[in-house]
Formats: C-alpha cells, sequence, structure tokens
C-alpha cells in the first residue's frame, strides 16, 4: 500500500469559510507560480464547491494543479500543503546521486516563498484526525495550531536520510515527519547557476528526462542539464509531464507536440492532447496515445 507525501508550510490566512477571500487569495498563488515559472498556460484552479449540493455543509476545497511534477497546492486555515501522488519513501531515493523527489518539492516550495517545509507521511497532515473533535484538514474549523498540538516535536531532516534503493541490506529507519530546511538542495542549485551562468535556473528537479526549467533572455527554455543544450522547441506557453517518465507535450497556444523524454519531438504541434497508459500482457511499458484518435504515439 502506497503511503503519500506531502509538505505543510505556515501560511498567513485564516478565512478559508469566506468563499470570495479563498478565491482571491488562491488565484493570487497562481498569479506567483505563472510569473515566477513563466508558463503562460498549465496552472489550474481547481474549486471543490459545495454550495447548492446535497453536501451543503461540507467545506470547499481550493487547490491549484501543477503542470509538471505533480502537484497540488491547497489552502488551508494558516496553511497551505503542496501534495502529490508520490510514495513517503521516495522523497528520500537517491538516484544518479539526485534526491530527485525532494527536488521537484524544493522547486514549488522556493517558488512560493519559503526556505523550509514540514515534509510528511499521508498519517501525519491529510490523512489523520485531529483532536477530540476528530477534525479533518479541510475543515473549516482546523487551523495550523492543531496541526503543531498534535505534532509538537519535529526533528531537523538530516543528509543520512536519503539512500539509494539498489543493493540495500537493510531498509533505512525514516521517521515519520521532518523539518527539511533543503541545504543541498540550495547547493544544487547554485552549482547549477555557476555552470549555467547565462541562465536563470528555474528548476533544479527534472521536468522529464535531464531537462530542467530556466529563462534566457526573457525566453523559457527547457535546458539539458547534462549536455548543456536547450531543446530546440522555440516559445514554450506549458509543459505537460504526467506520463510517468515516458516523455512530456510542449503546449503552445491550443496546441501541442509531445517529446520523448531525450527530447525528440514525436509529433506536429496540432490541437490534440496526450495521455499514458500501461501496455497490455503485464510488460509495465508505458504507452503514449492521441486522447482523440486512440492512435498510439509512443512507447517505453
Amino acid at each position: 500500500m502506497s503511503i503519500y507525501v506531502q509538505a505543510l508550510m505556515p501560511f498567513d490566512f485564516d478565512r478559508l469559510s469566506d468563499k470570495a477571500a479563498a478565491i482571491e487569495t488562491i488565484t493570487s498563488i497562481k498569479k506567483r507560480l505563472v510569473e515566477h515559472f513563466h508558463l503562460k498556460q498549465g496552472f489550474k484552479l481547481e474549486i471543490e464547491d459545495y454550495e447548492g449540493t446535497e453536501w451543503p455543509d461540507s467545506p470547499n476545497e481550493y487547490r491549484i494543479d501543477t503542470p509538471f511534477h505533480d502537484f497540488e497546492i491547497i489552502i488551508g486555515n494558516g496553511y497551505m500543503t503542496l501534495d502529490s501522488t508520490w510514495r513517503y519513501s521516495q522523497y528520500f531515493y537517491i538516484s544518479n546521486n539526485q534526491t530527485w523527489l525532494r527536488d521537484k518539492f524544493f522547486d514549488f516550495i522556493t517558488a512560493l516563498g519559503y526556505k523550509d517545509a514540514i515534509i510528511a507521511n499521508e498519517y501525519h497532515g491529510w490523512n489523520h484526525a485531529y483532536g477530540d473533535n476528530n477534525l479533518d484538514m479541510c475543515d473549516y474549523s482546523f487551523t495550523f495550531a492543531d496541526w503543531k498540538k498534535e505534532f509538537p516535536i519535529v526533528s531537523k531532516i538530516d543528509f543520512s536520510c536519503f539512500h539509494t534503493i539498489t543493493g540495500l541490506e537493510k531498509w533505512p529507519e525514516i521517521e515519520d515527519v521532518y523539518i527539511d530546511d533543503f541545504k543541498e538542495c540550495f547547493e544544487r542549485k547554485r552549482k547549477i547557476e555557476e555552470r549555467f551562468a547565462e541562465y536563470k535556473i528555474l528548476t533544479i528537479g527534472h521536468i522529464c528526462g535531464d531537462y530542467i526549467l530556466a529563462l534566457k533572455d526573457d525566453t523559457l527554455v527547457l535546458l539539458n542539464e547534462k549536455t548543456g543544450r536547450p531543446l530546440r522547441c522555440g516559445k514554450i506557453d506549458g509543459i505537460n509531464a504526467r506520463f510517468n517518465n515516458a516523455g512530456f507535450s510542449i503546449i503552445k497556444g491550443n496546441k501541442c507536440a509531445f517529446y520523448t523524454p531525450d527530447g525528440k519531438r514525436l509529433t506536429p504541434y496540432r490541437v490534440h492532447q496526450f495521455d499514458c497508459k500501461w501496455a497490455e500482457g503485464g510488460t509495465m511499458r508505458r504507452v503514449i496515445y492521441n486522447t482523440k484518435t486512440k492512435e498510439e504515439i509512443f512507447r517505453i
């Protein structure tokens, strides 16, 4: 069974039950992300509004779906969360000398203006009943103080927690919640910035393959960290990388094209979208297909 990972950050907002205020707040966060990553498309506001439904007493939820790294940003009273579909154990993986999932969290946490965050498994976050009244994190009456009262002692993360998973004789002992100051991530970003001094580095987490997001002369590019070469794709309005690492699509206006992890373009720019599924036969291969025509584009 997967145990999910999320990040929690204190946030100066305490009017979750005020619909207008919540919409204004989540909209301003979206605007900040658009400006930070220079992506005109992809950040999607999602509001679960229960007014006028058969569940009128349910709290509304206000979140932003992100176009890459596979996160949702959700606001609450006194906090915001960065939720994911990643497993908690994956946060501590090292692959190719990188804490690849931690890097992805770092990109969004710093974009939101934070230098550290609480990293927790779901049972120390959304999947927990708080206090005597068994509050959910989404309840209007739940506050960040309720979370801190439930988990008053949180250790600072140490790099010894991170590990490669190949050849392990014993699984490392990992706590269920940490404060992460991203010391190594800040250092990784500094080294990338030194190497690519002509670029403004926007992500240290790979979008797909070896590509990171960067800015050069006010032009957004996907920069191959390994080769040092930018992807030849021209204008970028949006990116979708939710294809199980099988590739990514680049959006220009109302058109998009699909690229392999190593940057080979497989389709023209057309008005259609792509999706990913597992190949039949239990081979664990991923298939990219055109959602309109059902045509298979690529498999990996």
